[in-house]
């Protein structure tokens, strides 16, 4: 009896002692949104500092691990220190520098949010047509990623998927940052300006008058060809990482009203799918086939932003949400044009959203981008740029 209690006694100090000496980062509390990039080392005396993934609301840090924070970007630094970077250890319960001052992570925050590398790799994918490009970070002339990859061919100007990764058990504690960052046009074969040119209303304008005569309706302050991500910038956690989805290689031209209609609903679904399965979900994302637009006399249309016909305006978006834990899949296929009189005539499959639960009011409305499901298998009879290894034996459903 003695000999119990005292194994009792000891187990509840050594918790104890557990306990106090962890140190925890909890979101959003602890950070803001021009936080500095946070690399972990949780082993103090051997491993390589990793990209900070959060378990959940609150991620326990081990006593004696390291984070490095990194301002990157030019003249990028820690504003209250005028430093680009600073190392912090966890030492009884509290991130403290190598002089033992303490810090609360609140408190570090740069000068602007931490800028991204895009990295070109000379990996092939979507059957050789493209490669593989990755958004990170580089640090002390090491790369930290990828956040999320692009599939690209830079001869055609196609994108033919981008994939990331939404954190189930932390999106929903996700810091809200409202700053935005230019487009980049890094890995094209055209500048960032002169891609930049072919987004402008001035230029859609022009192109649709020749198209369709001066008294076209296509294109207004309100119908017009935004630049839509593929990868959002709110599937991910942190402000850096969110900065990190703006290059034109992630973009393909949408409607706004479908921009910022259905395919936003689809986004917002994806991540309430993610955080309700509190698992890693994974997203494919892209833009297929050619918009055609019918003239008074109703002759078809092919819709370009250039007269190179190398930026086509896509005829759908797409986005596959893929769960290896429970080898489940499903497809939104969104239509890209709210001038569309049916919206049932376009679709590719027998759409699935009810069987699935995966719907949303809005996904009928024609002038939103009218919207379906798809099984991945019947999605992919009709698309042929995913990666082999995406597939799935069940339909993705709606967790109860």
């Amino acid at each position: 009896m003695e000999v119990s209690k005292l194994f009792v006694l000891v187990l509840a100090v050594s918790v104890l002692v557990i306990t106090v000496n962890a140190c925890s980062i909890t979101l959003p509390d602890d950070i803001q949104g021009f936080a500095p990039i946070i690399l972990v080392k949780n082993n103090p005396t051997s491993g390589d500092y990793q990209l900070f993934k959060p378990t959940g609301k609150t991620t326990d840090i081990p006593e004696g691990a390291s984070l490095y924070l990194v301002c990157t970007g030019n003249k990028n630094v820690i504003t209250s220190l005028n430093v680009a970077s600073l190392v912090l250890q966890c030492s009884a319960d509290q991130f403290v520098d190598a002089n033992n001052n303490a810090y609360n992570l609140y408190d570090i925050v740069c000068k602007s949010i931490p800028s991204s590398t895009l990295r070109l790799t000379s990996d092939g994918c979507s059957q050789n047509r493209g490669t593989i490009f990755e958004a990170g970070y580089m640090v002390d002339q090491t790369f930290y990623g990828p956040v999320f990859e692009m599939c690209y061919d830079n001869v055609t100007e196609t994108t033919y998927y981008t994939h990331n990764v939404i954190n189930g058990a932390a999106i929903d504690y996700n810091i809200k940052e409202s700053t935005r960052r230019s487009f980049s046009a890094e890995g094209l074969k055209l500048t960032t300006t002169k891609t930049n040119n072919y987004y402008t209303q001035k230029n859609q304008i022009e192109r649709f008058e020749n198209y369709f005569g001066p008294d076209q309706s296509y294109i207004d302050s309100i119908n017009y060809l935004a630049r839509g991500h593929l990868t959002p910038d709110a599937d991910f956690v942190f402000g850096y990482e969110q900065l990190s989805t703006y290059y034109y290689a992630n973009v393909e031209p949408e409607f706004q009203p479908v921009n910022a209609g259905n395919w936003l609903r689809v986004e917002e679904l994806a991540r309430s799918v993610a955080a309700s399965h509190g698992n890693d979900l994974e997203t494919y994302n892209g833009a297929f086939g050619q918009l055609q637009l019918p003239t008074v006399n109703g002759k078809m249309v092919d819709i370009y932003l250039d007269d190179a016909k190398q930026f086509g305006v896509p005829e759908y978006y797409f986005k596959v949400l893929l769960n290896r834990a429970s080898d489940a899949a499903i497809v939104f296929v969104s239509v890209n044009n709210p001038h569309a009189v049916d919206g049932e005539s376009r679709e590719i499959c027998e759409s699935v959203c009810d069987e699935a639960d995966l719907k949303h009011a809005n996904f009928p409305t024609l002038s939103k981008g009218y919207t379906f499901c798809c099984r991945l298998e019947d999605f992919k009879l009709s698309y042929d740029g995913l990666p082999e290894d995406v597939e799935a034996n069940n339909l993705l459903v709606r967790k109860v």
